[in-house]
């Protein structure tokens, strides 16, 4: 299930009120054009859990995680800052997380990601 990911953007506010983007980043499996023309598990997404191996490879992971960050306006991270996001996300939400993804399994199966 599409998209699926997690970001955290850190705001200041200033002596005047004024709210500031301090900060963005972002890990998001999210898929590229018609989804029932492309198969992204062959393409783009597998490299976020592979290592690329070809010049072609790289060039679709590249351009997926500069199309992301465009997107989301956030900078993309994986490897260790992704393990790392993810574990400081799941932490803080952790109660929001399980209400909101409580019936998940029945709706979307065993394999859904929460």
């Amino acid at each position: 299930m599409y998209p699926y990911g997690v970001r955290k953007q850190v705001y200041v506010v200033d002596a005047k009120g004024t709210v500031k983007l301090l900060s963005s980043v972002i890990y998001v499996e999210d898929i590229i054009g018609d989804p029932l023309k492309s198969n992204p598990q062959e393409e783009y997404l597998q490299f976020l859990h592979t290592e690329v191996k070809t010049e072609q490879q790289r060039q679709s992971l590249h351009d997926y995680i500069q199309m992301i960050q465009k997107k989301y306006k956030a900078r993309f991270v994986h490897g260790q800052e992704r393990a790392l996001l993810l574990k400081e996300v799941k932490t803080k939400l952790a109660k929001q997380i399980t209400t909101e993804t409580k019936d998940w399994k029945e709706m979307y199966g065993s394999s859904a990601k929460m």
